[in-house]
């Protein structure tokens, strides 16, 4: 014989009951953890990575050398703001050392310029005194014309010794080098 039982029994409904109100828990916690993560994400991470993102943006723009990363905290964030930060610091400085070699390469083609001007000019000099010294035979004419010769040769000396030194081919130093240029052109100016 079987027995029947036509009633539901109490201890079966009270596990429905527990079981429904345990999902309904576990579902509800999981939906407040699930809120509080997205608002934390968003607070801690998401806004920092757009507000760098924007500042990485404004590089781009026309006053981009003030920009800088804000480092906040010690993350994987922090970390990575100071370094883009440090990139910007190396590309201006290299930037400033660009324009600085620019205008320094303009001044040497500046002074070449110069430099071949003179050349030519004191080839003038000196090859037109060397013709009046084979053709003068006053000795007081003689004697002026032989000093312009010679100044014109110290200029041609002055001028070769300043475009090696400018070109790096001299073995002195640069600076004395234009030191001494300097030195000798005066020296070669003053009335005798």
């Amino acid at each position: 014989a079987v027995v029947r039982v036509a009633m539901q029994r109490t201890v079966y409904d009270q596990g429905v009951s527990a079981g429904n109100y345990l999902m309904t828990v576990v579902a509800g916690v999981s939906l407040i953890f699930g809120v509080v993560l997205v608002i934390s994400l968003d607070r801690w991470i998401l806004v920092r990575i757009t507000d760098m993102s924007q500042k990485v943006a404004a590089i781009k723009g026309p006053d981009s050398s003030s920009v800088r990363l804000p480092v906040v905290g010690s993350d994987e964030l922090a970390h990575f703001s100071g370094a883009l930060n440090d990139m910007f610091d190396r590309l201006q400085t290299t930037e400033k050392e660009l324009v600085r070699l620019a205008r320094l390469s303009a001044l040497g083609e500046m002074a070449a310029g110069i430099n071949h001007n003179l050349n030519n000019i004191l080839v003038g000099v000196t090859v037109s005194s060397e013709f009046l010294l084979e053709d003068v035979e006053d000795p007081q004419i003689r004697d002026h014309v032989e000093t312009i010769f010679r100044a014109g040769r110290q200029a041609s000396d002055l001028v070769a010794r300043l475009q090696d030194a400018m070109l790096g081919e001299s073995d002195e130093g640069v600076l004395s080098s234009v030191n001494d240029v300097i030195r000798e052109a005066v020296d070669a100016a003053r009335p005798r």
